[in-house]
């Protein structure tokens, strides 16, 4: 008998850390060039999350209240992803 166990994928790890009660989760995806925050933990993890393109600001939720410069992470215009630190 073969067991496969596949490997958590990076939108499984705020479940768990929901479990923790942390207010809020941030994951920043450069692969898809993208910034996700969760929030509102619960039993089945965050409740709420928003995605959006890195230059796009997410907004953290309050108690934080503030929004978050991903300006930083976008792969220039121009050159493959992941191919700007060769």
């Amino acid at each position: 008998m073969t067991v496969m166990l596949e490997r958590p994928t990076a939108m499984d790890v705020p479940s768990g850390t929901a479990r923790f009660r942390a207010l809020c989760r941030t994951l920043l995806d450069m692969e898809e060039q993208a910034a996700t925050v969760f929030w509102r933990p619960s039993e089945r993890g965050y409740d709420s999350r928003l995605t959006t393109p890195f230059g796009e600001p997410p907004r953290i939720p309050e108690p934080f209240g503030c929004d978050l410069d991903t300006s930083g992470f976008k792969t220039p215009a121009g050159e493959p992803d992941g191919a700007e630190g060769r």
